[in-house]
């Protein structure tokens, strides 16, 4: 299946958004993010890359042979390309596509995807968390590799040819090519767009941080996060004397929320750490 995507960030199934997205970025350029269901790294789409998603039985999946797939067909239309041992494809010693699974019982599906003509500056961006300091987390991170588009090797490449050269070497195998939209798809929308979903099957990770103060002292402030809620939050190791309920998302207007509520030191501790966290614009 060869499918696209309006600009958006997908995470993996074991990620911290947090940690591999720059969230404010996003927000600002109304790029979109998600969570698969599969696991690997994160990495950024829009209509100049091209998606594929191959699926078998568990029997017959070998991601190896898919990725070869990919590169004879890149080598009918005059790119030539390589897979490393991560089974990145390489352009050049670039990383041009990235790939990741997801095995069941008695099926599987391997997705990976095929830079063509993507904007460079928004993946770069998007993909660039400036506060990963601070977050310490057991998530899966992603592998940073240098990237390029298929784009720097044929001037005249596009989507459309790479389409054309995939499918046509699978026409002979399976047959007449099948076109379809969106609304022939049997989705599960609901469940992927919200944000239990993308935010709140991250997992557990805390937020560490000196905060220097008007006095000029400095002020540890701890804050750990479970299932995307805060559970807890202390200062030079004492917890903060208020209640911290269940409902309370880590986002920008929870803690400015939290903030109000505070006093002096600590309520100024809280804003330095908002503004330092920057989460959302």
């Amino acid at each position: 299946m060869l499918w696209q995507n309006s600009p958006c960030v997908v995470v993996g199934r074991h990620q911290n958004p947090w940690v591999e997205a720059n969230i404010p970025y996003l927000r600002e350029k109304n790029i979109n993010l998600a969570r698969r269901n599969s696991g690997g790294g994160a990495v950024y789409h829009d209509l100049g890359n091209l998606n594929l998603t191959f699926i078998t039985t568990k029997q017959k999946y070998n991601r190896r042979k898919n990725l070869e797939v990919i590169c004879k067909a890149l080598n009918s239309v005059g790119i030539d390309t390589e897979i490393n041992d991560r089974d990145d494809i390489l352009l050049q010693g670039r990383k041009i596509s990235g790939t990741a699974a997801k095995l069941t019982r008695d099926k599987s599906y391997h997705h990976c995807t095929l830079l063509v003509n993507a904007d460079r500056t928004n993946l770069s961006n998007a993909l660039k968390n400036p506060h990963t300091e601070i977050i310490h987390t057991n998530a899966t991170q992603s592998v940073r590799s240098p990237v390029d588009n298929l784009l720097s090797a044929d001037s005249n490449i596009t989507i459309d040819k790479v389409e054309n050269a995939l499918a046509q070497h699978y026409k002979s195998d399976t047959g007449d090519i099948e076109y379809f939209d969106k609304n022939t798809i049997d989705t599960k929308d609901n469940e992927f767009i919200n944000w239990n979903w993308i935010f709140g099957k991250t997992p557990k990770f805390v937020v560490k941080e000196n905060i220097l103060i008007e006095d000029k002292s400095t002020v540890f402030v701890e804050i750990t996060v479970v299932k995307g809620h805060i559970s807890s939050i202390s200062m030079n190791n004492e917890s903060i004397d208020i209640e911290i309920r269940s409902d309370m998302k880590f986002e920008s207007r929870t803690i400015l929320d939290i903030a109000q509520r505070l006093r002096n030191t600590e309520k100024a501790v809280m804003l330095a750490l908002l503004k330092r966290l920057n989460l959302f614009v």
